[in-house]
């Protein structure tokens, strides 16, 4: 039988989004989330609480001041639950009007600046993901993210809808999309694996926290800007304390406002670059995900890089640099 989910108000604080923008309390709007499930999905949508209209700024305007965010209700799971994968979808809505979205566990100590998320009463991420890395994550077998009966989940969605011909929807369009997020489950799966997203930060663990973005300054045609982990470590690298294994990776970038990669590196050798895919439209681009698999000792850091070619005439206020990976937690009896 499906396990059954609570759905109440909740007023909390969630860990930050891929961009840009003012530190939200994830306060209970006008909407309703609605909790459908299978045997083995759980599907939720959550609802723009207000209309919006796309904005016709171009990608050399920081996204935030044309930007929304929504926030679900508290779901929290009545069973023990171990998640195998995610994928979105929009409805009322092109996927362009997606910024990002992120799946968060109140309550669990987070594993990146935990200090200062803390204070503000903890939220961990299980999933994060924006309009331009929409592959659905499948995490392989015997591996799944372990969940216990009585936590509670909750979910951002920023929306940042552009008029053509930087999205697919017009100027004087009213929009009221809902985001649909469905959550694989499968409780045979034995591995527990945990997620972690590291951020290029001008302002790493500091307020406003949710910022987690950089400035790329102006340049001429032939140069190029790399942010690098060396001054903001606390968001951008990690330092294993036991054996791990990554089993399935990702990066966030903006190629829009001159994005050219994310690259990985262990103990400060480049081991994956992530970069981007043009679409057909040219307001799209696709990141794709890596199931490469990658053994990691303990002691080892993990850190990220991400460079630019800036095409403005003005400084990109709001470069995004990301990896989000899933690895394997130790076995515990």
């Amino acid at each position: 039988m499906p396990a059954k989910y609570i759905v109440g108000i909740g007023v909390g604080i969630l860990i930050g989004g891929l961009g840009v923008f003012l530190f939200t309390p994830a306060h209970h709007h006008d909407m309703t989330t609605s909790v459908t499930t299978t045997a083995d999905t759980l599907t939720i949508k959550i609802p723009a609480s207000h209309p919006m209209t796309p904005t016709m700024d171009g990608p050399e305007n920081p996204d935030a001041p044309n930007s929304h965010w929504f926030y679900s209700d508290v779901i929290t799971l009545d069973a023990d639950t171990t998640i195998t994968g995610f994928s979105i979808a929009m409805e009322g809505g092109d996927m362009s009007v997606l910024h990002h979205v992120s799946v968060n566990v109140l309550g669990r100590v987070p594993t990146i600046c935990p200090r200062h998320f803390l204070l503000n009463g903890g939220a961990h991420e299980l999933y994060s993901a924006s309009r331009h890395t929409l592959e659905p994550v499948v995490l392989p077998a015997p591996y799944g993210i372990q969940l216990r009966a009585g936590e509670q989940l909750m979910i951002e969605f920023m929306a940042h809808p552009q008029a053509d011909p930087h999205g697919a929807h017009h100027a004087h369009e009213n929009l009221e999309p809902t985001l649909v997020v469905t959550l694989a489950t499968d409780s045979s799966r034995t591995i527990p694996v945990d997620f972690m997203r590291l951020r290029l930060d001008d302002t790493p663990c500091a307020a406003p926290l949710p910022h987690q973005a950089f400035v790329v300054p102006t340049s001429t045609a032939a140069t190029t800007y790399t942010k690098t982990a060396d001054e903001n470590k606390n968001s951008s690298s990690y330092k294993f304390t036991a054996d791990t294994t990554i089993i399935l990776g990702g990066a966030n970038f903006w190629p829009e406002k001159g994005g050219q990669n994310v690259q990985v590196l262990i103990d400060q050798e480049p081991i994956a670059t992530y970069t981007a895919e043009p679409d057909s439209n040219a307001s799209k681009w696709n990141i794709p995900l890596s199931g490469d698999r990658m053994k990691i000792k303990a002691g080892s850091t993990i850190e990220i890089a991400s460079t630019y070619k800036n095409p403005f005439t003005v400084p990109v206020l709001d470069a995004s640099g990301m990896y989000g990976f899933y690895y394997t937690l130790p076995l515990t009896n």
